[in-house]
C-alpha cells in the first residue's frame, strides 16, 4: 500500500501515515504486529474492480455494520453477529465478528470441515482505514476493499485477496480459492445492489433522515468522522472515532472526545453547512 497526505508538514490537515493508523497494529496483533502480524508474509492472489452507479459513502457505511446481513446476505452468507473493537487511537475503527472459523467460505462449501486452508489466529476483523479503505481479516486470509470515487454518483470498488506465502503453497490451494472467491464475488455484489436501492430511497422526496441503531455503531462512528473533517472544510483532527465505542446495548462514551464532536455539529448547524443530527 502507499498511502499520500496531500498536505504538507506545517499544515494544520497534515498527518504522519503513523498517527493515522494510531495503534491498529497492536489491537489487531494477529495480521498486523510490525513483526508478527500474518499480513507481513501474505501475497494478493487476485484482484477484482466493479463500478457501482452510487456514490462512495454508501458502499463505505455498508461495510461499517453486519446490521444487513441477515436481510442483503439471507440466502448466501446468513446473519453476522459484530461487536465493536475496544477503545482505540487513530483515523480507523474495526468490529469484530465471532465465528468458529473462517468466515469466508459458504456455509456448504466445506461440510464438516473446519479448516479448509491452514488458520493463523482464531479471530475476524472488519477494519476501516478512514475514508475509503477497509481491511476484513479472517483466521486464514484477509481482503481489501478499495473506494475509489469517479463521480458524485459512481464508485469503482477494487478488492485485492491475500493469503499467507505457505498457504499458497498448499497442494489444494488452487481448488479451494475458487470457493473462496465465488464466496467473495456473491457478497461484493449483493452489497453493491442494495446500495443503489439506497441510493434511490435517499433521492426520494418524501425520505426523511431517521436515527441510527444501536447495531450500527460503526456506521455511527464513520458517519461522526466524516462530519468532523469535512463539514467545513477546516481541519478538525482532535476527534478520535476510537474513543466512542458502544459495548453491548450500553453506550461508552469519552466525555471529551463527545463534546468535541458536539461542538463541531453545533458549529456546522448554526452556519447552514448542516441540516441534521450525526449524533444518536
Amino acid at each position: 500500500f502507499i498511502f499520500v497526505c496531500a498536505a504538507a508538514p506545517g499544515d494544520p490537515r497534515y498527518k504522519p501515515l503513523k498517527e493515522a493508523l494510531g495503534n491498529i497494529s497492536q489491537v489487531l496483533e494477529p495480521w498486523f504486529d510490525p513483526i508478527k502480524g500474518a499480513a507481513n508474509n501474505m501475497v494478493c492472489v487476485k484482484r477484482r474492480t466493479y463500478t457501482v452507479e452510487c456514490n462512495w459513502k454508501f458502499l463505505m457505511e455498508n461495510t461499517c455494520e453486519t446490521y444487513h446481513t441477515s436481510v442483503v446476505h439471507k440466502n448466501s452468507l446468513g446473519p453476522m453477529a459484530a461487536t465493536p473493537v475496544e477503545p482505540h487511537d487513530g483515523d480507523w475503527d474495526a468490529v469484530v465478528v465471532p465465528s468458529e472459523r473462517s468466515i469466508v467460505p459458504l456455509p456448504d462449501d466445506f461440510s464438516g470441515k473446519q479448516f479448509p486452508l491452514p488458520a493463523f489466529t482464531d479471530k475476524t476483523a472488519f477494519a476501516n482505514v478512514f475514508p475509503s479503505t477497509q481491511i476484513n481479516a479472517t483466521w486464514d486470509c484477509l481482503w481489501v476493499m478499495r473506494l475509489l470515487p469517479l463521480g458524485p454518483s459512481t464508485t469503482e470498488i477494487e478488492m485485492m485477496f491475500c493469503f499467507p506465502r505457505d498457504t499458497v503453497k498448499e497442494p489444494d490451494f488452487n481448488g479451494v480459492l475458487q470457493h473462496y472467491l465465488k464466496r467473495w464475488h456473491i457478497a461484493v455484489t449483493e452489497d453493491n445492489t442494495i446500495s443503489l436501492n439506497q441510493k434511490k430511497g435517499v433521492m426520494s422526496p418524501f425520505r426523511v433522515p431517521g436515527r441510527f441503531s444501536h447495531l450500527e455503531f460503526g456506521t455511527h462512528n464513520f458517519n461522526n468522522w466524516l462530519v468532523s473533517r469535512t463539514v467545513d472544510g477546516a481541519a478538525r483532527n482532535g476527534w478520535n472515532p476510537g474513543r466512542r465505542v458502544f459495548i453491548g446495548q450500553v453506550v461508552k462514551v469519552d466525555d471529551a472526545e463527545q463534546q468535541k464532536m458536539n461542538k463541531v455539529i453545533d458549529e456546522a448547524e448554526k452556519s447552514g453547512l448542516l441540516t441534521f443530527r450525526a449524533g444518536l
